[in-house]
């Protein structure tokens, strides 16, 4: 009964409720302790009873154990999905706490007149509360409860497909904002008075970007180490890799869009908007270029580490279900924001047409639709090519690929004088036989030639059915193909 599924079942889902019901008052009761106020007797009450709840039921399971694969997978399932909500915790609870801190250090050096402000203030309490809670549930099972789990599957998903890539989009993400600033600031006109009304944005962006910076850089480290010690490559890293080039490439593409429409109102002024300022190029210039400069690196470095799997002549990775998600979903989506974007233009050009309005302005309601038309009729080219190269590099793969024999179910009955003769007529085959010895001791041919055992593996190979009995006696070979049936 201590082994049995539903049993684990039961106690992982126990200990998923009680740890977040009691990491909820947990926090409250730590907020109580920095910040004051009013007290409650559920900040206590729940922290220590669901606390107590959690641990005789860890301690029950510890003992048990986990004595089959499916015990272990249930383990597994509890511990990963509380280090990602633990992770989830700490990584908003510092970055909270350190904006807190980077937003007081920013008033005190640029603004003025400085506003009152504490630094032990209530935003920081908060966010340090929640840091601590989501810090030690995430220690404690990922750092503890996970540390002799190597090689797993979900360990592979929490690195690759969580804590990797979730730690780089925080980081771009937030680089990607710093940049659209920094050049709206240097190429714009901003509608704000001064640099440090305009850059007050910088604390949290930065506090993002440093928080997401550290749990990728933990995460790949753990995780590279992890793949050196086990020796080979796990298919979520191949996952991480396509999941990362589509978030260069969509960032990418966005850029693109971006640039395109700029430089069609540049090149027409009756594409503009009629309330755009003079300066309205720059701002659309540096967000352009903030975008292409984070995602053209990303796309490019992921999308060649995964071109050179393949330059090497690596089937594996052509057939890996990974790249073929990405490149035809990428395909797919390029084709049908081409399709939509052209419709839509063809769509306004007839209707002014037929109207007799048709001017030069119309590129005004068409310029974001030609600008993406542009982008994504490039991808679904460039990826339509890439299919097409996979597809034929398959097929020579496959056909240079030897012929896989048709195995079937071979019993040779033999005298124990002759058991070498089922071994030679096993290699000749090119897969393994049953042998069943004959008990009444009748001399069996030992040394057949190997015309007739070549004859003997054509005869197999040529059988109707799926099973042969070859009789090896003193007269030769014998291959008789047979079926099971029932017995009546």
């Amino acid at each position: 009964e201590a082994q049995s599924l539903v049993r684990k079942v039961y106690i992982y889902l126990v200990l998923a409720v009680t740890v977040a019901v009691g990491a909820v008052g947990l926090i409250e009761l730590l907020q109580w302790l920095l910040i004051g106020g009013d007290f409650g007797g559920s900040d206590v009450a729940l922290p220590l009873v669901w606390g107590a709840v959690w641990a005789f039921h860890w301690w029950l399971e510890s003992a048990e154990g986990q004595g089959t694969e499916e015990a272990r997978s249930v383990r597994r399932l509890y511990v990963y999905a509380a280090s990602v909500v633990g992770l989830a915790m700490l990584g908003v609870g510092a970055g909270m706490a350190l904006h807190a801190l980077l937003r007081e250090a920013y008033n005190a050096l640029f603004v003025t007149p400085r506003p009152p402000r504490e630094l032990w203030n209530r935003p920081i309490q908060e966010a340090l509360a929640a840091g601590i809670v989501g810090g030690a549930m995430w220690g404690w099972h990922w750092l503890w409860a996970a540390r002799r789990d190597a090689g797993s599957t979900l360990r592979r998903v929490y690195f690759y497909l969580y804590a990797i890539p979730g730690g780089a989009a925080t980081m771009l993400g937030a680089a990607s904002a710093i940049l659209v600033f920094s050049f709206q600031w240097l190429l714009g006109s901003p509608d704000l008075p001064n640099s440090s009304s305009h850059f007050d944005f910088f604390p949290g962006n930065l506090a993002a970007l440093v928080v997401g910076a550290l749990v990728w850089a933990y995460h790949w480290q753990a995780g590279q180490g992890e793949a050196r010690a086990t020796l080979e490559e796990p298919s979520a890293k191949r996952w991480y890799r396509y999941l990362m080039s589509a978030l260069g490439l969509g960032a990418s593409a966005a850029g693109l869009v971006f640039l395109l429409v700029m430089l069609l109102e540049l090149a027409v002024p009756q594409a503009r908007e009629v309330s755009a300022s003079a300066g309205w190029w720059r701002n659309m210039l540096g967000l352009s270029l903030a975008l292409l400069v984070m995602g053209v690196p990303l796309w490019g470095f992921y999308w060649s580490a995964a071109q050179r799997e393949v330059q090497r002549g690596s089937a594996e990775e052509r057939r890996a279900i990974s790249r073929r998600v990405f490149v035809y979903l990428i395909f797919a989506v390029a084709v049908l924001m081409a399709l939509g974007n052209f419709s839509a233009v063809l769509y306004q050009v007839f209707r002014d047409a037929l109207d007799q309005t048709l001017a030069a302005d119309v590129l005004r309601n068409v310029k974001w639709s030609l600008g993406m038309l542009v982008a994504a009729g490039a991808g679904s080219v460039y990826y339509w090519r890439v299919l097409q190269d996979d597809r034929r590099a398959l097929a020579a793969a496959e056909a240079a690929e030897p012929a896989r024999p048709i195995t079937k179910r071979v019993t040779v009955l033999v005298s124990t004088q002759a058991l070498s003769v089922a071994r030679r007529l096993e290699a000749l085959l090119g897969y393994p036989v049953s042998v069943w010895t004959r008990p009444d001791g009748e001399e069996s041919a030992v040394a057949l030639p190997d015309d007739q055992l070549q004859a003997a593996a054509a005869a197999i190979s040529a059988a109707t059915t799926g099973q042969v009995l070859v009789v090896v006696d003193a007269g030769g070979v014998r291959v008789l193909p047979y079926e099971e049936n029932e017995a009546a």
